[in-house]
C-alpha cells in the first residue's frame, strides 16, 4: 500500500509540474539559452509534454527575436509530442505569424486554419485567415471569413472596418460604404478607415466626396502622397479650394520630392490638362503623374 501511494504521490508530482510548465508556456522570461539547456537534460525518450512545452517555447521565442524560419521549424517540431488543445491554439497561431512573416502565406492560411479549429469562438482567429487571404489579394475569400468572425462578434471594428476594405478591393463600393460608415460611427477619429471610405467615394466617381473624406484625414504628419491625392481629388471635383489646400500641404512638407510634384503639377495646369468639363473621370496624365508620386513616397 506504501508502494502504490508513493506511486500515486510521484504521478500527482509530474502531473502537476507539467502543468505549470504548461501554464507557463508563452509567458517565461528565460533566455534561448536557458531553455536550450533544459531542453538538452531531458531524457531522450519520455517528457512527451515537457518536451513539446519548452520546443514550442523556443519557437514562440525566436519569432519574438524575429528569426521566423527557424520559429517555424520549432513550432512544427513541438507538434511531433504531446500538447493538448490550449497548447495548440498558441503553437498555430505563433506558426501561422511566422510563416507570414516568411512570406509562406499557404503554410500560413494553413496554420491559422488549425488555430481557428482549436479556437472556434475567438473572432481573432477567423479575422487572421482573412487578413492573410486579403495579403494574397483572394478578396471574395477573406470577405468569407471576416464575415465568420462578424457572426462571432458584431462589436469590432477591427471586423467592420477591414471587411469594408476587402468590399471595396472586391469592387463592392456600396457593401463597402456600409461597412466602412459603421466602423467610422464605431471609431469616429480613425483616419485609416477615413482614407478607405475616401477610396469608396473616389471608385464610385463621388470625387468631392473623396476629398472632403481625405481632407479629414490629413494632417502635418500626413505622408506627401496623401496632400497630393488632395489635390488630384480636389481638381477632379472642380473644387479649386480644396486643391490649393492639399498644394499648401505638400508646400509646407518641402522634400525633393514635393517640389518636384508641385513643379509637375503646375505644369499640367498651365497646359490645361486638368481644366474644364471634361474633368469627369481622372486625366491619364494626371493619374500618371500621381501614381508615380505616390510609389516614391511610399518608399522613403
Amino acid at each position: 500500500m506504501k508502494g502504490w501511494r508513493s506511486v500515486a504521490s510521484t504521478a500527482v508530482a509530474v502531473i502537476f509540474l507539467t502543468a505549470l510548465a504548461s501554464a507557463a508556456l508563452f509567458s517565461s522570461h528565460r533566455t534561448e539559452e536557458d531553455i536550450r539547456s533544459e531542453l538538452g537534460r531531458l531524457p531522450e525518450h519520455g517528457k512527451s509534454r515537457l518536451k513539446a512545452v519548452l520546443i514550442s517555447e523556443l519557437g514562440i521565442f525566436l519569432h519574438k527575436k524575429g528569426d521566423m524560419v527557424e520559429a517555424a521549424q520549432e513550432l512544427e517540431n513541438s507538434l511531433n509530442f504531446d500538447t493538448n488543445r490550449s497548447m495548440k491554439r498558441q503553437i498555430y497561431l505563433y506558426l501561422g505569424k511566422s510563416y507570414e512573416s516568411s512570406g509562406r502565406m499557404d503554410r500560413a492560411i494553413a496554420a491559422y486554419e488549425q488555430a481557428a479549429v482549436f479556437d472556434p469562438s475567438n473572432w481573432k482567429r477567423q479575422r487572421d485567415i482573412a487578413q492573410a487571404y486579403e495579403n494574397v489579394k483572394l478578396y471574395g475569400k477573406a470577405i468569407s471569413y471576416y464575415e465568420k468572425a462578424m457572426v462571432l462578434d458584431r462589436r469590432e471594428v477591427e471586423i467592420w472596418f477591414p471587411l469594408g476594405r476587402a468590399f471595396r478591393q472586391a469592387g463592392y463600393y456600396e457593401k463597402a460604404e456600409v461597412h466602412l460608415k459603421k466602423a467610422l460611427e464605431m471609431s469616429p477619429d480613425d483616419t485609416d478607415i477615413m482614407r478607405e471610405l475616401s477610396l469608396v467615394y473616389e471608385g464610385q466617381g463621388r470625387f468631392l466626396e473623396a476629398a472632403l473624406m481625405l481632407e479629414k484625414s490629413v494632417t502635418g504628419d500626413s505622408l506627401d502622397a496623401q496632400w497630393g491625392r488632395l489635390v488630384y481629388l480636389g481638381l477632379l471635383a472642380h473644387n479649386a479650394s480644396i486643391s490649393d489646400r492639399g498644394m499648401n500641404g505638400l508646400m509646407k512638407k518641402g522634400t525633393p520630392e514635393t517640389l518636384h510634384f508641385y513643379s509637375a503639377l503646375g505644369h499640367l495646369l498651365e497646359q490645361g490638362a486638368t481644366h474644364g468639363p471634361r474633368v469627369s473621370s481622372p486625366d491619364p496624365t494626371l493619374q500618371a503623374l500621381l501614381d508615380s508620386f505616390t510609389v516614391f513616397s511610399s518608399t522613403k
